[in-house]
Parts: structure tokens; sequence; C-alpha cells
């Protein structure tokens, strides 16, 4: 039997860190499981034609949106569209509920830095990847770990069903906002620990894949850095540099004792995998930090 994309990733080593992508926009929008398209969110059965335009619009500008679909009942509404966004590098969750009809015009404008139509909003979201429509393994291990969050999450989490997250070779795949972690390879046994971890305000270091809307470098030193001091509070990735093979990443630590600033050393490395199921094999180049620098 073939094997899924899960096992070739962990066969060839892929790491988790690094993975959790980035765009300049994340925006998620409640709606029918019956109805999401299995690949395009945006052309979901029954959303405005504009929304695909839109998203069309954004990366032709340089400007990447992710839409993601979620379900918090089995029959949610869809005269009506409850949305949460959130912009790269900010920490701050807007929220709305819009009809269907205003959907574009009012996501264009929040594109565009007018916040009217939205709401700041308090909520603590966590987005469970079970989407088997476009990899049968976020189904098949992700619909285990959104049942036991469902009975374990600390009760000021609200953990959604969700479309595709991305990587679904790192099924199961979780979302948390508006923190922007992503945690990957999720089985029932890391529910309680990642649940205290939300709780206690920090990381789950074995599945964490990264802090969406970074780059994949920046992602990858926030996670090797945060191994190699547990202590830290936070760490603050900034400015990278290539030289030659190499690539440099200034950051700033944030202990306890107080900050600490250091420049990482990357190097890329091929990992032969599947981008789904049933697909061939194809390189993918990874970023994988390997020392601080003097």
């Amino acid at each position: 039997m073939t094997p899924s994309c899960r096992e070739s990733c962990l066969r060839v080593g892929e790491p988790l860190a690094g993975s959790a992508g980035s765009a300049a926009a994340l925006v998620t929008l409640r709606w029918p499981k019956p109805r999401w398209h299995p690949q395009e969110k945006s052309r979901s059965d029954g959303l405005p034609a504009g929304l695909a335009d839109l998203e069309e619009a954004e990366q032709a500008a340089g400007r990447k949106l992710t839409l993601r679909l979620y379900q918090r009942d089995a029959h949610p509404p869809t005269d009506r569209v409850e949305l949460f966004a959130i912009r790269a590098g900010d920490l701050e969750l807007f929220s709305a509920e819009l009809p269907l009809a205003g959907l574009v015009p009012a996501l264009e404008r929040w594109l565009g830095g007018d916040d009217a139509a939205f709401e700041a909003s308090d909520a603590r979201l966590l987005f469970v990847c079970t989407d088997g429509r476009h990899d049968r393994c976020c189904a098949e291990h992700g619909r285990p770990v959104l049942e036991a969050l469902r009975a374990s999450a600390p009760l000021d989490w609200s953990v959604l069903e969700s479309s595709h997250i991305g990587g679904h070779r790192f099924a199961a795949n979780c979302l948390a906002l508006p923190s922007g972690q992503v945690y990957g390879r999720l089985a029932p046994q890391d529910v309680a620990p990642l649940a205290t971890a939300l709780a206690e305000d920090r990381l789950y270091l074995p599945r964490y894949r990264g802090r969406w809307g970074l780059s994949e470098p920046a992602q990858a030193t926030e996670v090797w850095l945060h191994e190699r001091f547990p202590e830290a509070q936070r760490v603050e990735p900034g400015a990278e540099r290539k030289e030659g093979d190499t690539l440099r990443v200034a950051a700033r630590v944030h202990l306890e004792r107080g900050d600490h600033d250091v420049i990482v050393s990357l190097t890329e490395r091929a990992f032969h995998v599947p981008a789904s199921c049933g697909e061939f094999a194809e390189q993918r180049r990874r970023w994988i930090p390997t020392a601080l620098v003097d």
C-alpha cells in the first residue's frame, strides 16, 4: 500500500519548524462544510464569486490573502457570514457578521486598512483541519484531535472544525488565533499537554510548526531558539541576511533576566515528499537552523 503523505514526511524526517505558512492577511469564514470546495475555498458553493476575484487581485498585487472556512455546528446560516480576520505581524483579531452580499466590499475595505465594518475581538480560537476532501490525512488524523480538543480545551477557547490549514503532510494540524501559533503532527495524546500550554499562555514545543505570518526562516529560528532557551518568554526574529549558501537571522530572546540579541545561521536542505496522498514525491527545500553565530 502506498504510504500517506504524512507517513512519507515522517520517514524522511522533514521538520515541523518553519512550516506554518505566511500571507499578508488571514480571513476565516463560517460556512457549511458540505459546501466547501476541495481545493479553492473562495469558490465554495454559495459564496460570492467576487471572493475568488478578490483573492486573485491581492495575489497579483503581491499581498497574499489566505482564506479559510470553518464550521461551529452542522447547519450554519448562509444568508450571513461570521468571520475572523488578522493581519500578518499583528496580534489584533477582528470579527464581523455580515450579510452575504456585503462580504466582499467589507473585506476589500478592511484589506485597504479601513476597519469600520469590523470589531476588535478578544476571542481565542483553535482551528483544527478535518478537510478530508482536500487530503485524507486531514480527516483521518484531524477528526480525533478535534473531538479530544473539544473535550479538553480551556473554557475560554473556541474549538472550530476548519478547512485546509496548510501542510496536510503534517496532519493533524491546528491554528491558534490571535497568537498565530500553528501545531502539527498532533495526536489525541498531545491534546492534554497542548491544552495546558494554551491555558498557561505558552508554546507546546514538541508539535510547534511556527508562527503564522513570519517567513519560513524566521519561524524556524523562533522554534530553534525556544528549544535552546526554554526559559524564554518570547523570541522575536528580525533581519535576514543571505551569505552564500547560508542565511543568517537576527533575533531577540526575551528572558526574565533581560533581553539577549543573537544571530542564528541556517542552511538549506532538500526533502523529497509528496504534496498530497497518492502523488509522486517532489523536492522541497527547507531552511534548517544549525548554529548561533558569535
